[in-house]
């Protein structure tokens, strides 16, 4: 028997809400409340404190969850215990209530089915709590302690219900308290009560919550020592020839002993050959039922192209892996390509001035450019909340338009990465949780060798009314097809406005109550800003706290065929072969906001041109590249080279035709040092 302490030490984070599913809400405040250590061990009277701790809830924060203003005035909480555990016993229950003064009539059971009513005839085990202590006093769980409850063959729902006794408080509105980790299929079920009529039972994998905060101690002799199952069954990844490709999956500990290393295997599916057995350490132990990120690496052969590669899991902490009925294997594609050229990846952050909640966007987007000064684009489009924003244009349409044809909730802020998975929107602060600075590790996650270069070269007119766009891009691997087009967004940096629809609207010191949260780039904004009052026109007065100085940077300002369909690169993809592509950005007349027409080009230095190699099958940002607007250049004496000695090697018009010697118009300079010039023969 393996003898376990239930502890969990958490903090209380932010959440936007995004969407509602089935009525229920996240809580958009937030208070940084830490807790004291929760240490579950059996009364004296019980024979032991041996026994498994089973839970779902391994997040690093919590957030609430609730009816909101819906006035939800019950709610039955349930999580899943899975027959794999069958004849095991539950020997204690621990859950929390939030605020133990708002609520009423608690009770904790366990059914076989979730009931539609919870009483004694619905369910097997059923008792009376006592509330004692609660999230945000005492950091205390409530106990109930079944005597002698087996756990069937199908598993059980173990759960928890109270009234609700005070709908005027904030904690009364969102009473519920999840671990803010990633979703866990039966980490969490709930049932409100609105008006009088059930909202019926629902899953909450899938909501982005999180768990409930629930756990259970088992004992028997029914458990898993050393077992493990991927939770990703596919990829797909880049590596240079005769390199590395690093693989990250998530897999998922379903044995009782921490797991601290796996062991692996790498097949290549089409000849069968098996490679060595590798070994792999943990960052960090994942405990029972705990769910971790692994990198697993792949090595890259010689010869460029698709390879089709599946990755198995062989052995957990040195040991043959017990789980039998779980998924092993993972199986993806690497491509391999001809030399190593970092993807650069965007980051599509929406934002607003009027929006309390976006401060910490922009404290992920200055982390982002802190931390990955080389890879990281940032692109910030602007919405319109509580207040009109200046700096709405329409250059999202486009993306927005098909947000909604798909049912894809646009909150902000919200953020897209390279638009990956299917335009899969993360958190610009949190990413795909609710730790501090989550935004990091999706961003890590991406991150690697690209399959194409890609280099953007803007240059302006004589006149300064034009930005031409020369881009090359270089495929690094030979394909019969081209699903490729390049997009285009034009942005600046270096915006301000003194009215008050320029004021970024402040909400962090209302979410975090003015209390330092530990982490540098959310605490700069809980003491920025001041209070004041905006007179809305047709709406009223809103007060709170606005940055009035605020600066703006990675402002969209217009685009070029945003979201294609259709490849615009030509195929075959030849290996190394230069393919480039020409636009133009005019700006003879400026570049006015949506709403309220105000000139959005305030200082032409401060422009840069990104543009986006689309894959047109999936969608997603293969790699891109940003550069500012380089000056007006008159003639191939205005060439300037890093070395001295460079030389021009060959010439060509914007349509890539070669040239035997200078035309007029847009010359494209290849010199000898490798580089390229945009040139304007006269």
């Amino acid at each position: 028997m393996v003898k376990k302490l239930l502890s969990l030490v958490t903090v209380l984070v932010a959440f936007c809400s995004l969407a509602n599913a089935q009525k229920l809400q996240k809580y958009e405040k937030a208070f940084p409340h830490k807790y004291n250590n929760v240490m579950m061990k059996a009364p004296a009277t019980r024979a032991s404190t041996d026994g498994v701790v089973f839970t779902y809830a391994y997040g690093s924060s919590i957030g609430l969850i609730g009816g909101g203003k819906n006035y939800a005035s019950h709610y039955d909480c349930a999580i899943f215990v899975p027959g794999k555990f069958a004849g095991n016993k539950i020997d204690i229950i621990a859950s929390y209530i939030v605020d133990r003064s708002c609520v009423g009539n608690v009770k904790c059971w366990i059914a076989d089915q979730l009931p539609t009513t919870v009483n004694a005839s619905t369910c097997d085990y059923i008792t009376d709590v006592t509330v004692t202590g609660d999230l945000f006093t005492t950091g205390e769980p409530f106990l109930a302690m079944p005597e002698n409850y087996t756990i069937p063959e199908g598993g059980c729902y173990v759960g928890y219900s109270f009234d609700v006794t005070d709908l005027g408080s904030e904690y009364g509105l969102y009473p519920v308290a999840f671990d803010g980790g990633d979703d866990i299929e039966g980490g969490a079920f709930m049932n409100m009560t609105i008006d009088g009529e059930d909202t019926g039972w629902d899953t909450m994998y899938g909501f982005g919550s999180g768990n409930l905060l629930t756990m259970i101690q088992l004992s028997g002799d029914n458990f898993l020592s050393n077992a493990v199952t991927l939770n990703d069954t596919d990829f797909k990844v880049v590596a240079a020839k005769d390199g590395k490709a690093n693989v990250r999956l998530s897999v998922k500990n379903l044995g009782v002993n921490d797991i601290s290393s796996l062991s692996y295997t790498v097949k290549d599916v089409t000849t069968g050959e098996v490679s060595e057995e590798n070994t792999v350490t943990l960052d960090e132990p994942a405990m029972f039922y705990e769910m971790a990120d692994v990198t697993f690496q792949v090595e890259a052969g010689s010869e460029t192209g698709s390879f089709n590669k599946e990755i198995t899991i062989t052995k957990v902490n040195g040991q043959a892996n017990e789980g039998n009925e779980s998924v092993l294997s993972a199986t993806g594609s690497l491509l391999i390509v001809s030399r190593n050229v970092a993807k650069k990846i965007v980051v599509e952050e929406f934002t607003g001035t009027g929006c309390p909640n976006c401060p910490r966007g922009y404290a992920g987007m200055a982390a982002l450019a802190d931390t990955y000064p080389d890879e990281f684009i940032g692109i910030s489009p602007h919405v319109s909340v509580n207040y009109e924003d200046p700096m709405e244009t329409v250059v999202y349409d486009d993306m927005t338009g098909y947000f909604q044809a798909n049912k894809i909730s646009l909150g902000v802020p919200s953020a897209l990465l390279n638009r990956t998975g299917n335009m899969y929107l993360f958190d610009p602060y949190y990413g795909s949780g609710s730790a501090y600075l989550g935004i990091l590790d999706g961003f890590e996650a991406l991150r690697g060798a690209a399959e194409a270069e890609v280099a953007v070269s803007p240059q302006w007119n004589e006149n300064q009314t034009e930005i031409n766009v020369n881009t090359d891009v270089t495929f690094l691997y030979n394909r019969d097809d081209a699903p490729y087009a390049l997009a285009y967004v034009l942005l600046s940096d270096g915006l301000q406005g003194s009215e008050y629809y320029w004021w970024q609207y402040n909400g962090s010191s209302y979410m975090y109550g003015n209390m330092a949260t530990g982490e540098s780039y959310l605490d700069a904004w809980l003491t920025k800003g001041e209070v004041d009052e905006v007179n809305i026109p047709g709406y009223g007065s809103l007060q709170g706290v606005y940055v009035k100085d605020m600066v703006y940077d990675h402002v969209a300002l217009a685009s070029q065929n945003l979201m294609p369909t259709e490849p615009t690169l030509k195929a075959p993809i030849v290996m190394e072969e230069k393919q480039t592509a020409t636009t133009t950005f005019d700006v003879s007349n400026g570049i006015q906001g949506y709403y309220l027409g105000n000139e959005l080009i305030q200082d032409k230095s401060k422009l840069k041109v990104v543009a986006m190699l689309i894959n047109t099958e999936t969608g997603e940002i293969v790699n891109a590249d940003e550069k500012e607007i380089a000056a007006y250049t008159t003639g191939i004496e205005n060439i300037t080279t890093e070395e001295e000695n460079a030389t021009e090697v060959a010439r060509y018009s914007l349509d890539g035709t070669l040239l035997a010697a200078p035309t007029k118009g847009v010359n494209i300079v290849k010199m000898s040092d490798g580089t390229t010039r945009k040139v304007i023969v006269k």
